[in-house]
C-alpha cells in the first residue's frame, strides 16, 4: 500500500530549482520556500515552474501559473464573479480602472 501524499499547502516546500526566463533550469542558491507571496513574485519576475522537495529524496515540479491563480485573486486584483455562465468582472474595480482610465462605462 502507497502511502498518502500530503498537500503541498500544508508545509511549504523547499524550492530548489526554477525555470522561465531562459528557458532552461535554473539552481536556487537560497533556502527560498514556495509560499503564495513567494509564488507571485516569482511569477511576476518570470519564472514558469519550480522544482520543490517533497521529502528525503522527493522532487515534484509545480506550475507557478497554476498554483497562483488556484490561491485566487491577489490583494487589491479586480474580482471575478460568475454570473449566468460567463465570466464578469465586479462593477466596483471596474469602476475605479475606468476612472483612472478616463474613460466612460457605458450600462447594460
Amino acid at each position: 500500500m502507497s502511502r498518502k501524499r500530503r498537500s503541498i499547502r500544508s508545509r511549504a516546500p523547499r524550492i530548489t530549482h526554477l525555470y522561465g526566463r531562459a528557458l532552461k533550469w535554473t539552481k536556487v542558491t537560497s533556502r527560498a520556500r514556495l509560499t503564495p507571496e513567494t509564488a507571485r513574485e516569482l511569477r511576476s519576475e518570470g519564472f514558469t515552474m519550480a522544482l520543490v522537495r517533497t521529502g528525503w529524496r522527493g522532487t515534484r515540479r509545480i506550475s507557478l501559473i497554476r498554483y497562483v491563480q488556484s490561491l485566487g485573486p491577489a490583494e487589491g486584483a479586480p474580482v471575478l464573479m460568475r454570473a449566468s455562465g460567463d465570466i464578469r468582472r465586479a462593477a466596483e474595480p471596474l469602476k475605479q480602472v475606468a476612472e483612472v482610465a478616463g474613460v466612460t462605462l457605458r450600462e447594460p
